[in-house]
């Protein structure tokens, strides 16, 4: 799990092309804002990403949110 409040995870990581090459989905990232062609291009190469609200006025991913959205995926930590 990753908490990136722009997305700005580059497609050239090196975890991003271990969970391409892997094709596991293992790989979440939360964030608040994101471009759309980069979260359908992180998509296509298998990272899951979830949007959630922004915590303002600073812009990062609301932790609260996170956490109950956790619970629905039934993801524990």
């Amino acid at each position: 799990m990753i908490l990136d409040s722009r997305l700005r995870l580059p497609l050239e990581s090196r975890l991003v092309q271990s969970v391409a090459a892997e094709r596991e989905n293992d790989v979440l990232v939360f964030c608040a804002a994101a471009d759309e062609k980069k979260k359908t291009q992180l998509e296509q190469l298998g990272v899951r990403i979830e949007t959630v609200p922004a915590v303002e006025p600073d812009g990062r991913p609301n932790l609260p949110a996170i956490l109950r959205r956790l619970g629905q995926l039934e993801i524990t930590l």
